[in-house]
């Protein structure tokens, strides 16, 4: 497959929306920052699928379409299924490069919990030990108090945080221009994740019970576990992959960043890896 080109327009407003998602879900960090993570050397080619995609599924309204029709309507990037660890269906959009790396979003998550428990094994990282007695800039907000290690990795924060997709100005919206998600106004948002960290306050109940309730959502998200994780984890997330690594295909994840200046304004991210690719935040 020949090399993506970049369409015209696509900036951070879009980045995240068809048909913009087919190239920059693979080319990330010509939009955010973002470390490369190294493979192991031990790449190994997917094995071809068992199965096709020439079967049905339900759409969203009930009805029975083929997979691939609900794949290409869908603008999904790629599917692979795994079954005993083995590949039996791989997809590909004829829109995206499988040869290239994607963007992983929550996938991060599992990831640094693996690397989480190697760093406890090692006595790198005391689970039970307070998030501030790692980050004391977190005092005072929601991590602050009895907040633990093991708090975050369980996802069990008191956290008052709720997923408002729509509210651009809700502390999930807050988020994504921390993040570089969505385009900052460089005159009063916070432009880095530990800052936005600190203005988040906790609930009327101590931490470590479960804070889901529908139709809202309050959780610790990827990016600030992540974060808050590889602040622990000194040094840099990136170099415990590096050195943990048993992963085939390279990784790209998140660089921790400092409050950009206003050159910087058109600042650069991402985490990616050659997983299929998720639509959302």
């Amino acid at each position: 497959m020949g090399k993506l080109i970049r369409p015209e327009g696509v900036s951070i407003a879009n980045w995240r929306l068809a048909p913009f998602n087919h190239w920059s879900f693979q080319h990330v960090r010509e939009l955010v920052p973002t470390a490369r993570i190294r493979t192991s050397g031990e790449h190994k080619p997917l094995a071809a699928s068992a199965i096709g995609v020439d079967f049905s599924v339900k759409d969203a309204k009930g009805g029975l379409v083929s997979l691939q029709d609900f794949l290409t309507a869908s603008e999904t990037n790629g599917l692979v299924v795994l079954s005993a660890g083995k590949p039996v269906l791989h997809w590909s959009s004829p829109k995206s490069d499988p040869d290239e790396p994607h963007l992983l979003f929550s996938v991060s998550k599992s990831i640094t919990g693996l690397l989480a428990g190697i760093l406890s094994e090692k006595g790198l990282l005391e689970c039970d030990r307070h998030v501030t007695d790692y980050l004391p800039e977190l005092a005072g907000s929601a991590y602050g108090d009895e907040c633990t290690v093991r708090h975050l990795l369980d996802m069990t924060v008191s956290l008052d945080f709720e997923e408002n997709y729509l509210d651009p100005e809700s502390a999930f919206g807050r988020y994504r221009r921390a993040m570089l998600w969505n385009p900052v106004d460089m005159r009063g948002d916070l432009l880095n994740l530990l800052s936005f960290a600190q203005t988040l306050p906790r609930l009327h109940r101590p931490h470590g019970g479960f804070f889901l309730r529908f139709p809202d959502k309050r959780c610790t998200r990827c990016g600030r576990s992540t974060r808050r994780r590889q602040a622990l984890c000194r040094p840099p997330i990136r170099a415990h992959l590096d050195k943990n690594r048993g992963l085939n295909g390279s990784l790209h994840h998140r660089r921790p960043r400092r409050k950009p200046t206003l050159s910087r304004r058109h600042l650069r991210n991402d985490h990616r890896s050659s997983y299929p690719r998720r639509n959302g935040s």
